[in-house]
């Protein structure tokens, strides 16, 4: 919430959209950590536990379709892989099948649909980044490091609820822990890609003055 906060105020002061993507992203993110964790039906709609079967598909879905659409402005997929990045985005429409079909009372297969997306996207993400930092465009590296410490969270948290590892601290709060250090990272990478913009709009001034 607090990094939240921190780059929707930057996103009134300099008016970039990666920080409203961002910013939306945070948001969907942080409530289905709320829903999966229970906290949002204990304190936001106690009364209608039917709500929860909806929104517990709901908001992760749009965590991931707000993170796809951040990963391709980002990371400048049109520029650095264009015909990669169709696919990418392809996946957005998976989400919005599973939200359909969490409305139409078929939660078992928009689970499914999740998993699916959680899993291609993982690896297909770092295969992309790692395509695009290999470009030498800087921020990628930033992305790529915040999203491995995102996965490996989700790995950990995974394996404890399957009874592979124990049930500790660290198990049980490490999807909170590994997104808000994912956030914090996130939050320089934008503060580099703006440092990036502004040397290579500098750049291109200087040789239209030559």
């Amino acid at each position: 919430l607090s990094i939240l906060l921190y780059n929707l105020i930057i996103y009134f002061f300099i008016k970039d959209k990666s920080y409203l993507v961002y910013v939306t992203y945070l948001f969907f993110l942080l409530l289905s950590q709320l829903v999966l964790e229970g906290y949002a039906f204990k304190y936001f709609w106690p009364n209608t536990p039917a709500l929860n079967d909806y929104v517990a598909v709901t908001f992760p879905s749009l965590t991931g379709i707000t993170g796809i659409i951040f990963a391709y402005s980002f990371l400048r997929m049109n520029i650095y892989l264009p015909k990669t990045s169709k696919w990418f985005v392809s996946f957005t429409g998976v989400y919005f099948l599973a939200i359909v079909l969490s409305f139409l009372g078929v939660n078992k297969y928009s689970f499914n649909l999740l998993d699916f997306c959680g899993l291609t996207l993982a690896i297909f993400t770092i295969i992309i980044v790692k395509n695009i930092a290999k470009k030498k465009f800087r921020p990628a590296n930033f992305y790529l490091t915040a999203w491995l410490i995102f996965i490996v969270g989700i790995v950990i948290y995974a394996l404890r609820n399957l009874g592979i590892i124990p049930n500790n601290f660290l198990t049980t709060y490490i999807l909170f822990i590994g997104s808000s250090i994912e956030s914090i990272l996130l939050s320089i990478a934008l503060a580099d890609k703006i440092n990036t913009y502004r040397k290579e709009k500098e750049v291109a001034q200087e040789q239209n003055i030559r």
